[in-house]
């Protein structure tokens, strides 16, 4: 095991990068790593091993602390198109650092909840993962139909059914039938169903940002059941293959309380990170991007190991929270003063020139054909998590044996 004083600069200095690239709209932790993969054999040999997964899961963890920045601060329509979340109602209320507090607060809480649990679940994962494996394909149409059936109206239960079969259909294209390379396929195609068709219907309907108040009200009860919330469908997402934070979000039924809401969506993304590296640990199962990169260093998962990662998700939680805190506040002090559309509409550029630079003008065919699926949930006023039919379509084709009989359809 590496000097632990080096593994504590290592486990900073993660939580540091990723504080920076977190606020990067479009930015996931997957392409953070994607980038650095190339890098792995010079970084292991000066950090070691050890090194090296200290600061993937660092990066990891404190992504989902920060990246609540970006998607707070920018991308914000105007009110009165009635399409709007709750970060952003609250950022044109003058309320933008509350809704970026609150989603801290979820994901610091949610750490500590996945921490105290973890023991017991230790214990049940092996039976239940058995029993997820078996009835992958029942597990997952249920979750398509809760997300279809759960929508407010019949009409809006069709569109949402329209959306995962559109979406189902681009994910057989991408992902089964190798459209795209493997390993940077899920970077065009979920900035064309997620993040750009927020970015353009800011653009197209974007109001004047007011001016932000730095306060913060809440009860602890919101942040008791919020954080709860959030530790168990991230724990959903973290162990059932194909299950994003965003559909596990769709699981958990949105509270009228906006503020109690955030603390959820806060509390997924950092809970999923954490139970993606406990079943890479007890199974050997890949969750999510950076579960991959570990597994792609470390024959054996070593229990000391896993101790020190533990360590290094509770060093990286603490410190950025501090630094998005401090990060919020600085936007706060200049998102009303800037020209809102042109900054949209630059980071749409950037996001798209990165798409070109790694996947080509095949990149740019699948954003666009996502961005055609992607807008179509704010219009309608279904879930976005529809658009997750993108994975769960091919998971569960896989699983019923049916890609002999349907993929040579799309061919």
């Amino acid at each position: 095991m590496a000097d632990n004083f080096l593994l504590f600069l290592l486990a900073i200095s993660g939580a540091i990068l990723a504080s920076i690239t977190g606020t990067i709209p479009g930015m996931h932790v997957n392409n953070l790593i994607s980038i650095l993969i190339p890098l792995f054999p010079i970084l292991s040999r000066e950090l070691g091993i050890e090194g090296l997964a200290v600061l993937i899961v660092s990066m990891a963890v404190a992504h989902t602390f920060v990246n609540t920045i970006p998607s707070t601060y920018l991308g914000a329509p105007d009110p009165s198109t009635g399409s709007i979340l709750p970060a952003h109602r609250l950022l044109l209320m003058g309320r933008g650092h509350m809704a970026v507090v609150l989603t801290l607060a979820g994901s610091i809480l949610s750490l500590i909840l996945s921490l105290m649990i973890l023991p017991m679940f230790m214990l049940v994962l092996p039976i239940l993962s058995q029993i997820i494996e078996k009835n992958t394909s029942i597990v997952l149409s249920g979750i398509l139909l809760f997300l279809i059936a759960s929508e407010r109206s019949y009409y809006r239960r069709i569109y949402a059914m329209f959306i995962v079969l559109l979406s189902g259909i681009l994910g057989i294209y991408v992902l089964d039938l190798g459209f795209l390379d493997q390993d940077t396929a899920l970077f065009p195609s979920f900035v064309g169903l997620f993040t750009a068709p927020t970015i353009i219907h800011s653009v197209l309907t974007s109001g004047k940002v007011p001016r932000q108040i730095i306060r913060v009200r809440t009860r602890r009860k919101e942040l008791m059941r919020g954080s709860l919330a959030g530790t168990v469908a991230g724990i959903i997402s973290g162990v059932i293959p194909g299950v994003s934070p965003s559909i596990a979000a769709g699981l958990i039924r949105k509270s009228r309380n906006e503020r109690e809401y955030l603390v959820t969506i806060g509390g997924i993304n950092t809970a999923e990170a954490m139970y993606a590296m406990v079943m890479l640990y007890l199974l050997g199962a890949t969750r999510s991007g950076p579960a991959a990169a570990l597994k792609s260093i470390f024959r054996d998962f070593s229990g000391d190991l896993f101790v020190v990662l533990i360590g290094t998700a509770l060093v990286s939680g603490g410190l950025a929270t501090i630094l998005a805190m401090f990060l919020s506040r600085k936007f706060s002090s200049f998102v009303e003063k800037i020209n809102y559309r042109l900054v949209a509409i630059s980071v749409l550029f950037g996001l798209s020139s990165a798409i070109f630079l790694i996947s080509g003008v095949r990149g740019i065919l699948v954003e666009i054909t996502a961005l055609g699926i992607g807008i179509l949930p704010i219009y309608f006023g279904c879930r976005r998590g529809s658009c997750m039919g993108f994975l769960l379509v091919p998971i569960a084709m896989r699983s019923l044996g049916l890609n002999e009989l349907i993929l040579p359809v799309f061919n």
